[in-house]
């Protein structure tokens, strides 16, 4: 993943918090919702979907190239079966967050952590 010296990245995380023997089964399925997702949408930088230790929680960490392209990518969240996932997966809680990336740092090819993300910019909201 490379990224212009002039990106301000925006990460939105979301957690979901599911008995355990539904922890898989969510993830599962958000890796599915995910790829679709990215196979629609140029703007989705990454996805990393996580499970906790403790199997009562997943995370859903998508990283765009702008709030713009999020925005942009909001008309594919209006058809997508959201609550049916939930109800599915028995999920008892679900929080939203989002961030705008300041610095992202990644190992390179030399071992060491080198900054993919340019200088502080001012914000530039939806």
């Amino acid at each position: 993943m490379t990224a212009t010296s002039h990106a301000l990245w925006f990460t939105q995380m979301i957690e979901y918090e599911v008995p355990g023997r539904f922890q898989q089964a969510l993830a599962q399925a958000l890796v599915a919702r995910s790829e679709e997702l990215a196979a629609r949408c140029a703007g989705l930088q990454g996805v990393s979907i996580q499970a906790s230790d403790d199997g009562s929680r997943v995370l859903q960490y998508l990283q765009w190239q702008s709030r713009q392209a999020w925005a942009a990518a909001a008309v594919y969240f209006v058809g997508e079966p959201f609550l049916e996932l939930l109800g599915q997966h028995q999920a008892r809680g679900v929080n939203f967050a989002a961030y705008q990336t300041l610095r992202s740092l990644v190992r390179g090819a030399d071992g060491g952590l080198h900054c993919q993300v340019g200088e502080p910019q001012a914000y530039q909201g939806a």
